[in-house]
């Protein structure tokens, strides 16, 4: 019996150049499909994502605290003493992280002690304050025409009673969103200085979205990963 031998001929490059495009998609959308989904309750999601920029009251609340800032006058420069009801909240440290964030006005985390002192631990624009298992984190950042700068902070406690206050992780940008997850991790959104369009044709900022684990390691996540559950 004569064997026949089949000599394969390559592909011409016009058809190499049509058909791999349809293979890198189909690779990239296998492995999209198999990317484990973080799942988020509604109302936490909901929570994050209409949380005021800034609750300042004309009046003392015993549920806020006094900052101050600064402006210009006819003068020059002048100082305003505001009271701020914080968007932000964590019982911490035998007292209170209270945060808030008013865009290029200024933000700041302070602490409550139980004889209801307060005192400023840092000036940034807060995003959230969560007890992790390496201990609290605070997510900063502002997002204000060309300017997206962000970062998280590491709270730990002092023989002084006064929280201590020191750079953890560096981010892309202001997040934004910054939600827990049902296995206790952290989801949020940063501007990536891009644009898209929604369903409606209407350009908006594009974000990318972050995973933040249980051991404080940020990765990137997919977006359409993060699944919102009752």
């Amino acid at each position: 019996m004569v064997k026949k031998v089949i000599q394969w001929q390559p592909l011409p490059q016009r058809v190499v150049r049509r058909v791999l495009p349809l293979i890198v998609l189909l690779v990239v959308v296998a492995c999209h499909d198999q990317e484990e989904k973080v799942e988020v309750r509604r109302a936490d999601a909901q929570r994050a994502a209409t949380t005021a920029m800034s609750h300042v009251a004309d009046r003392a609340s015993s549920f806020g605290y006094q900052t101050q800032t600064e402006g210009l006058g006819e003068n020059g420069p002048v100082v305003h003493v505001i009271d701020v009801i914080p968007s932000y909240r964590l019982d911490a440290f035998g007292g209170q992280l209270m945060g808030d964030d008013r865009g290029e006005f200024g933000g700041e985390l302070m602490f409550r002690d139980q004889q209801g002192s307060t005192r400023l631990l840092m000036k940034r624009n807060v995003h959230g304050i969560f007890q992790m298992p390496f201990g609290v984190v605070v997510f900063t950042g502002l997002a204000h025409m060309r300017s997206k700068v962000g970062g998280t902070y590491l709270v730990t406690a002092s023989p002084g009673s006064i929280p201590v206050v020191a750079p953890f992780r560096a981010l892309q940008g202001a997040p934004e969103e910054v939600v827990r997850t049902l296995s206790g991790e952290l989801v949020f959104k940063v501007l990536n200085g891009r644009f898209e369009r929604d369903g409606t044709g209407e350009k908006l900022e594009a974000k990318d979205c972050y995973l933040m684990k249980k051991s404080g390691e940020i990765k990137k996540l997919s977006c359409a990963s993060i699944v919102i559950v009752n």
